[in-house]
């Protein structure tokens, strides 16, 4: 009940927003949608499996580019592409989770912290990925008809945020999410029951990258232009930081945390030199304080109401 109130919340933000907001705050409305999205992934395989993932900017790189790159070589159209990349996204994270097995903790960690960077690497030195200098992203097309105003990008970046987020969230509910909520809560016994943690955390891996793949995507058609800079192992950094001011076990500490670190250096503009030393005090602060992020003051009337039910409950037991 409370999970639909939620998402009835988001829903009548995003449909009121082009009837009240600018094209400025219509375009971060956007930013935030494609960000939480991105890091919804995120939400699945670290917040729900407890696997440490430095790659997920490595993958919205791998999503990036493709679309780009098979719209430039090959004439596909941006909304065809980008579903096409996306899964080119996950078939890597797929490899890459196939390959790391064994490995888990700090050592899956520094892996996908190398895979980070050597994405970066790679799209900085090819000369097909236009190098340091990057990319223009083509405008999108839908049956003839050019979609490049603001208004129209917004729709369609709302609307695959949305759906990815929505997706996310049915897999955590999901019989998969709990199981790999028990694989983090203690792997010995899942694999007791028959749980087979390798095939789980493998796909687990590979939907954390078509997450970031296809939202990044459209992030990509809001941004207009592919900047190399942009695909950093700080850009890791920086998701996860997002998962954990917002909260790590839901899909809307996503949605939270992509909106305040997309709107508060927004708010503090004469600031930017101390920026990165304010959002990440933030993180500092957040993970003493709400360890379970913001989303958790979505489940404070729950509490309270167990908490009142609970006192009466006494009272009459004692009467």
């Amino acid at each position: 009940m409370r999970d639909g109130l939620v998402w009835m919340l988001w829903l009548a933000i995003a449909v009121s927003a082009p009837f009240f907001a600018g094209q400025h705050l219509l375009y971060n409305i956007g930013i935030v949608a494609t960000t939480a999205a991105i890091v919804s992934g995120l939400t699945l395989i670290s917040g729900v499996g407890g696997l440490i993932s430095i790659a997920q900017s490595a993958f919205v790189a791998i999503g990036c580019y493709c679309a780009v790159l098979l719209n430039l070589h090959l004439g596909i159209p941006m909304l065809i592409g980008i579903p096409i990349a996306a899964a080119v996204s996950g078939a890597v994270g797929w490899l890459l989770g196939f390959l790391c097995l064994r490995l888990d903790g700090h050592f899956l960690a520094l892996v996908t912290l190398a895979f980070s960077g050597i994405v970066h690497y790679a799209i900085i030195n090819l000369d097909i990925a236009g190098g340091a200098v990057g990319l223009a992203v083509p405008t999108v097309t839908l049956f003839g008809f050019v979609m490049d105003s603001p208004m129209a990008i917004y729709v369609i970046t709302v609307v695959a945020s949305g759906l990815t987020l929505w997706f996310i969230g049915l897999l955590i509910n999901s019989r998969y999410g709990r199981v790999l909520r028990a694989l983090r809560q203690s792997e010995i016994a899942a694999v007791s029951l028959g749980v087979d943690r390798r095939s789980l955390r493998t796909m687990a891996l590979a939907t954390s990258a078509v997450a970031g793949g296809f939202a990044g995507s459209f992030q990509m058609l809001q941004v207009t232009y592919l900047d190399p800079h942009q695909f950093t192992i700080v850009s890791s950094v920086f998701y996860i930081a997002i998962m954990v001011v917002g909260g790590m076990r839901s899909v809307h500490g996503a949605i939270i945390g992509a909106a305040i670190f997309v709107f508060v250096p927004e708010f503090l503009s004469g600031l930017e030199t101390y920026m990165a030393f304010i959002l990440f005090l933030l993180v500092t602060v957040f993970i003493v304080i709400m360890p379970d992020g913001l989303a958790s003051i979505f489940s404070v009337p729950g509490r309270i109401s167990r908490w009142i039910s609970s006192r009466f409950e006494r009272k009459n037991k004692n009467a």
